[in-house]
């Protein structure tokens, strides 16, 4: 386990050194049909390296992500991102939960059809939360049983492509069930396929470098297209502008350092490449209505 700025941090190897029993691949996939089997999630808020899949199959549950509270019950599977902080705030007595780690590196590397991923991508990080039916639990018990198969099979030169094709079409099978319960609100226009490629890389190159670069001009350099260009086209495929994005990271991250972490609003600020921290604290009350002194004093 890594710590950062007072934060546990945790990915699929170091799950997989401290929990030798639960099932997984490398440094690609942990698997665990029974969430209590991992202490983290008794514990204080912790970052996760990877996207998690956590399906309730029973009691409920309420989980913060990113300071986001959500309640979810049975058979309601909530996803999260690589740098989300997780809180389980609480849990009923008889609460029960499957969990899916992967690296992001796991699925960057899968091909998945980014026409396709773009939209749904939008959907869950404004909205984690995807409700199953008997047969949707069904269905994911059936891939669950098998990746856990898979991973328990000996080392041979087909072991990874298995894994790749079962987490493929998993994703797929994920994908459409979001697709069906938010079909209104996607789009079906072929011609925004180029424009959802670059958003992709545009949220890739934002979870690399938010914490150092705030300017759309930096992430249109890196895109070889022009800043311009660059802010219609995020505003045109989510909703949203450019330095919208590039912000609402900022403040998530900084939200969530100054609750869980040991760090003073001045070594924040520096953190986040802020010249100082008066500038972080206008920045900051502009976009949340409180400076960073206030923020930290709310419960």
């Amino acid at each position: 386990m890594d710590r950062v700025e007072g934060i546990p941090v945790f990915d699929v190897a170091t799950i997989r050194e401290r929990y030798p029993n639960v099932p997984g691949y490398e440094n690609h996939v942990v698997l665990c049909n029974d969430s209590s089997q991992i202490e983290i999630f008794m514990r204080p808020p912790f970052r996760l390296k990877g996207f998690a899949f956590l399906i309730c199959r029973k009691g409920v549950m309420t989980i913060s992500v990113n300071q986001y509270e959500y309640r979810i019950s049975e058979r309601m599977v909530i996803v999260t991102f690589p740098d989300d902080i997780i809180h389980i705030v609480r849990q009923s007595p008889d609460y029960a939960a499957s969990f899916i780690l992967t690296s992001d590196s796991f699925i960057r590397n899968i091909r998945l059809d980014m026409h396709q991923v773009i939209p749904l991508f939008i959907k869950t990080k404004k909205f984690p939360i995807v409700k199953l039916d008997k047969v949707d639990e069904s269905i994911f018990d059936h891939y669950f049983s098998l990746l856990s198969w898979a991973v328990g099979t000996g080392e041979s030169s087909f072991k990874a492509k298995i894994l790749d094709t079962l987490a493929t079409s998993l994703l797929y099978a994920g994908g459409n069930l979001i697709r069906e319960q938010i079909q209104e609100e996607l789009s079906t226009d072929k011609a925004k396929s180029r424009k959802e490629l670059i958003f992709a890389e545009f949220t890739q190159q934002l979870l690399l470098h938010y914490r150092k670069e705030r300017s759309v001009k930096f992430y249109a350099d890196q895109l070889h297209i022009t800043p311009k260009y660059l802010s219609a086209l995020i505003k045109d495929i989510s909703g949203r502008t450019a330095a919208e994005w590039i912000d609402s990271y900022v403040i998530i991250e900084a939200k969530n350092l100054l609750k869980f972490s040991n760090m003073n609003i001045q070594e924040i600020a520096y953190s986040l490449n802020f010249d100082t921290q008066s500038f972080f604290g206008k920045y900051f009350k502009q976009h949340t209505g409180f400076s960073p002194s206030q923020f930290k004093l709310l419960k």
